[in-house]
């Protein structure tokens, strides 16, 4: 059996301040927070990282001398160690390293390490299209590229230059409300990764 998480919340009347919204679903790991009134905790709304993400957009998208500066120098996301697969990497091995790495999704590249796709663990389910084990070890046995030319839906893949201001990242959020947006250089291989968390983190630190 597997154990549930304990549910986190915060209540609008007693400490429902933006900062700590932020603060909870960073120091928990979680992309939802409900909100509750403090009187029966019935929930009044659920917030996730891209509500918050809006409101600072619409709130700041005009201070355009505030966010002049790249967003690879103000240390938001990762551009350290940016893990990648290949096409032809297997998804058995595509899986272990999410698992060992602790990562929701990795960037796959060609030959010549250009970005091509972005594999999401929610593309686990096409192991749902196997009929018995045989299937499975067939399915794990598939190369990324195969899995992904299959699946039925995928997360969108959103690049940006290294050199791309925190204004930029800012606009180009509030055009496609991106959840992970890949860094490239100028051959577009990838050289980090920013996600909402990784923003919003950056504001209530």
């Amino acid at each position: 059996m597997v154990s549930a998480a304990p549910l986190i919340q915060i209540s609008w009347r007693d400490s429902g301040s933006l900062h700590d919204a932020c603060g909870a679903m960073r120091t928990n790991k979680r992309r939802y927070l409900p909100i509750v009134t403090s009187e029966d905790c019935g929930i009044l709304a659920v917030v996730t990282h891209v509500d918050i993400l809006e409101y600072f957009v619409a709130t700041f998208r005009e201070e355009r001398r505030l966010f002049d500066q790249p967003i690879q120098e103000l240390g938001i996301g990762t551009f350290d160690e940016v893990m990648t697969v290949t096409t032809t990497t297997s998804l058995e091995d595509v899986l272990k390293l999410l698992c060992r790495r602790n990562l929701s999704s990795v960037p796959v590249v060609d030959k010549c390490d250009r970005i091509v796709a972005l594999y999401n663990h929610s593309d686990i389910t096409f192991l749902a299209t196997a009929t018995d084990a045989d299937s499975v070890v067939v399915n794990l046995s598939s190369s990324i590229e195969d899995v992904i030319a299959q699946r039925r839906s995928d997360e969108p893949l959103h690049t940006c230059s290294q050199c791309a201001t925190l204004q930029f990242v800012f606009e180009f959020f509030a055009d496609v409300k991106f959840r992970r947006l890949i860094c490239l250089d100028v051959d577009r291989r990838p050289v980090g990764i920013i996600s909402v968390r990784d923003l919003l983190s950056y504001f209530v630190h």
